[in-house]
């Protein structure tokens, strides 16, 4: 299963699937998974989610100027999807 993460807003048809590993691990709770990877819009780039790796998806965040140069530089987060592989007990 590969689900949106981060991801610019998308109003068409509307923008209602954004799940966590943890949500998709909710709605199908016949499932035993393996370990959930996020995946960027690099080809390769695969990022373990473990509770060593806490905050991967933030960790890969940029920072650049904010348009109003009074303001915090701005964060900018990658394109993620959240991998999962599962099998039905």
């Amino acid at each position: 299963m590969s689900v949106p993460w981060v991801w610019r807003y998308h109003p068409y048809p509307d923008d209602y699937f954004r799940f966590s590993f943890r949500g998709v691990a909710a709605l199908f709770p016949d499932f035993d998974w393996g370990t959930p990877y996020y995946s960027t819009n690099v080809e390769g780039e695969f990022i373990a989610i473990t509770e060593e790796n806490k905050g991967a998806d933030n960790k890969l965040a940029q920072f650049g100027p904010a348009k109003n140069p009074a303001s915090a530089p701005r964060k900018y987060l990658p394109y993620l999807m959240v991998n999962m592989l599962g099998v039905r007990r």
